[in-house]
């Protein structure tokens, strides 16, 4: 019965699927006055194509809270962006996030991490939210965020209008800090306009996210702002997983004894 246990204990953990959902919003502006569209869908549009109508707006969306507990939690943010009609070679302003809300009525204050385009000479920058904060959502001046980490190089070619593929991770370590990836990599050819690789924030301001952001500055005087597929995955640390089969497979054990 011991080795059953450890069998089926192994292919549990195994199995064990990661947690992915759309974020289907509903969609809101956190700044800005531009067209929102497909706000219950996880392709929202921003702006009406018209000239500089997604300038200077923020979106957000709220999801199911999830907090970063073990070693190995990880969340992942992933889509695709068509930028139209932006002001070319603009760097840091657009902008993507995970965030959590900490209880704020509103969204001023709220924690977590931006991350802002490179372009041909300017490096991506990383913030982090100041705790506590009076920032609204995805601001990043003095007292909302600090920058903590920036690119070791640019792709050496103008960011401008076209479509990207993004993905921005955070997976707990072992010494209780956030080990945080990100990529924005331009689909015609795979240029990368936002890399973080393997950075590791030591001393993180929270575990718990629960909104995803995304900014196009008034630097970038964009007609349109078109997300696509919007999605978060959860994958929960294998050992946590491990106990609670073992403890269920141990109980079933003492069950079958008496």
């Amino acid at each position: 019965m011991k080795n059953n246990v450890i069998f089926l204990a192994a292919a549990f953990v195994a199995s064990t699927p990661a947690h992915a959902a759309l974020v289907t919003g509903p969609w809101a502006l956190g700044q800005g006055a531009a067209t929102l569209t497909n706000e219950n869908t996880a392709s929202p549009t921003v702006g009406d194509g018209t000239a500089n109508n997604a300038d200077a707006t923020s979106v957000y969306s709220s999801f199911s809270s999830v907090t970063l507990s073990n070693v190995g939690d990880k969340i992942t943010l992933a889509g695709t962006v068509t930028l139209s009609s932006i002001v070319a070679n603009r760097a840091n302003d657009f902008r993507w996030s995970l965030y959590d809300a900490a209880g704020s009525p509103d969204t001023s204050g709220w924690l977590g991490y931006i991350v802002g385009n490179s372009n041909a000479t300017t490096n991506s920058n990383l913030w982090e939210r100041v705790n506590p904060n009076t920032g609204i959502v995805m601001a990043t001046g003095s007292g909302a965020a600090n920058v903590i980490h920036n690119t070791s190089g640019s792709p050496g070619v103008q960011f401008a209008s076209d479509t990207f593929d993004l993905i921005f991770s955070l997976e707990r370590t072992a010494l209780g800090g956030l080990l945080i990836n990100s990529s924005l990599l331009r689909t015609s050819d795979s240029v990368q306009f936002g890399l973080i690789s393997a950075f590791t924030d030591t001393t993180p301001e929270t575990y718990t996210f629960n909104r995803v952001g995304f900014l196009a500055s008034g630097n970038l005087d964009a007609d349109q702002v078109q997300f696509s597929n919007v999605d978060l995955t959860f994958v929960p640390e294998p050992s946590a997983a491990l106990l609670g089969c073992l403890a269920s497979l141990v109980l079933l054990r003492r069950r079958r004894r008496s």
